[in-house]
């Protein structure tokens, strides 16, 4: 089937079908019902990439992730699929585990010749790929990077806000003894998150204890392990505050295990506010991450990008802040 057959059975040329397809209002609205009524009964879909190489765009944002084990990753999704001006626009997807991952998702975006990426935190050295996407006139926007240039934009969060009120929640519940499960200090979000929480810390006075600071790589088990080994010291913490929810509810296991009841025995406070946040028992006290906010800004600094491409881009701060369920309260004397 193709747009030659459709244009013969709608008894139009060829020109008006392709712009019917792309949208264009130069077409009479009754020819457009037509010809609109001809594709559905034949079930025509058009070729997109000939699209791409006609007008140059293809209709297609490019969202790059670090893995797809994070149920956040794919709240953000839903929430930039919903976002996006026209139903006919697409998502690729692709992810960078790994430095040959990362250069393979490159090369398929611009191969994909998609109209924008959207790169979510992770610990590459990003400056090559951005210089390659660059060169492609496409437009890249950044999660916590704090980095701007011609054609690359940033979406950073306030974390330090969300930061004080968790350590503030704490404190006010007689905490004094806090641990934090962070991660690696080479990845740029999980150095502004433990920066957070040392400031936070300090403006409580409260004491920053080196057994007190554990890693993970962001998935539960890690939670689960930092949780063991912090509830194994002699005088463990009386809560804890891990720098995203998956690391939180592997705390919340491991807690469990240990045979310690939240938050009786224990406060946990996880970051992002991911759905199983809501499911779990107890529920998860977390440090709320906008999904959608961060997708509509992701949107908005592309089409700044696309308007502006010879200009710096564009530097978007997100505010955080806590979100209070039942993993968090009074402090236990001793453990």
């Amino acid at each position: 089937m193709t747009m030659r057959e459709v244009a013969k059975r709608a008894g139009v040329s060829l020109a008006t079908v392709s712009r019917v397809l792309s949208g264009s209002t130069r077409v009479r609205p009754e020819t457009a019902a037509t010809v609109q009524r001809v594709i559905d009964e034949l079930n025509f879909v058009p070729n997109a990439s000939a699209g791409t190489l006609k007008y140059g765009r293809s209709d297609t944002f490019g969202i790059i992730f670090p893995n797809v084990i994070n149920p956040y990753f794919f709240k953000f999704f839903r929430a930039f699929e919903d976002l996006l001006p026209s139903k006919k626009q697409g998502i690729l997807l692709a992810n960078c585990e790994s430095s040959e991952r990362m250069a393979n998702s490159i090369r398929r975006m611009i191969t994909s010749q998609v109209d924008g990426v959207v790169l979510i935190p992770s610990d590459e050295e990003l400056g090559p790929f951005y210089d390659r996407l660059a060169l492609k006139n496409i437009p890249v926007v950044t999660i916590d990077r704090g980095f701007v240039r011609p054609m690359v934009s940033d979406i950073s969060f306030r974390f330090e806000k969300g930061m004080q009120e968790a350590v503030d929640h704490l404190y006010d519940f007689g905490h004094r003894e806090i641990a934090l499960i962070g991660g690696t200090a080479t990845f740029p979000t999980s150095r502004m998150r433990a920066e957070s929480f040392f400031s936070a810390m300090s403006r409580r006075s409260l004491p920053l204890r080196k057994e007190f600071l554990e890693t993970g790589d962001y998935g539960w088990e890690s939670g689960e392990a930092c949780m063991r080994r912090l509830m194994e010291l002699p005088l463990p913490p009386t809560a804890v505050i891990a720098v995203n929810d998956m690391m939180a509810l592997g705390a919340l296991r491991a807690a469990h295990t240990f045979g310690l009841s939240v938050p009786e025995d224990v406060s946990i406070i996880g970051s992002d506010d991911i759905m199983l946040t809501e499911v779990v028992s107890p529920t998860l006290t977390t440090i709320h991450l906008p999904c959608r906010r961060v997708a509509q800004a992701c949107l908005e600094a592309l089409q700044f990008m696309k308007e502006h491409p010879d200009q710096q881009g564009s530097q978007k701060m997100i505010d955080t802040w806590l979100t209070v369920r039942k993993s968090t309260g009074p402090a236990k004397t001793a453990i």
